[in-house]
């Protein structure tokens, strides 16, 4: 595996219009957990980028397939998954996740749980940087490693508080009106928003989802939600009745 991601690398490295290459996630969190994690590479690429030409040379050269706003290769021990990003668009994103503008959970269908920006922050932070051009990466590790941390830690905590009351009056609408599932839906959503607030209030940057419920089965329960028996059964229901 690091043989392939070594020459994904470096096919990167040599073309102009890809400035900086990365490892992040789960492996450079030293969090990477066997036949459940991915290997995440980030590239960070300037206004020359054609996404059509790289995508040709990615299924030539690596056989990857895209899914939705990645590609992946399959690799003999974990699936490698690449993005790439506009430098200026990158960077606004990182400031706006600073500012607590842009923390919002993003459905995608290559995971569950959503897409939260700022697990984004501890990618950024603890990025494996193979090459950085215009040291854009290497700015972004100093901006965040030099940002008040508890500040930011603060604001995530009130606007996540915010959030949550306004979720816990959505659930209790739907329910008053017999809509219980959309209020079951707006539980899940609920408890997402829970344990991110979880993290801001303890002074640390989120994880995500999986990582969560890999590290401790009975995370639910600490929430007085469901238990993993109860997953089970809701979503045996579900499968029996798609299949």
């Amino acid at each position: 595996m690091e043989q392939k991601i070594s020459k994904i690398i470096e096919n990167h490295k040599e073309k102009n219009y890809i400035l900086s290459g990365a490892v992040i996630g789960s492996f450079a969190k030293n969090r990477f957990i066997k036949d459940e994690s991915d290997i995440d590479l980030l590239f960070i690429v300037n206004n020359e980028f054609d996404e059509k030409i790289v995508e040709k040379e990615l299924l030539y050269k690596f056989l990857a397939k895209k899914k939705y706003d990645v590609y992946t290769i399959e690799s003999e021990t974990a699936e490698i998954n690449i993005s790439y990003h506009k430098a200026d668009d990158f960077e606004k994103l990182v400031d706006r996740i600073l500012e607590c503008e842009e923390i919002f959970s993003i459905n995608k269908p290559w995971t569950v749980g959503g897409v939260c920006d700022d697990v984004l922050m501890e990618d950024v932070q603890k990025a494996i940087i193979y090459f950085d051009k215009d040291k854009i990466l290497e700015k972004l590790k100093g901006k965040i490693d030099n940002y008040n941390l508890k500040e930011w830690y603060k604001k995530m905590n009130d606007r996540l508080r915010r959030d949550i009351i306004e979720k816990q009056k959505t659930i209790l609408k739907f329910y008053e009106k017999g809509q219980y599932k959309l209020a079951f839906v707006g539980l899940i959503e609920l408890e997402q928003l829970k344990h991110r607030l979880y993290y801001a209030e303890n002074n640390s940057f989120y994880p995500g989802f999986k990582h969560i419920l890999c590290k401790d089965d009975n995370y639910f329960k600490t929430l007085n939600f469901l238990d993993n028996v109860e997953c089970e059964q809701i979503v045996s229901k579900y499968l029996v009745h798609q299949i």
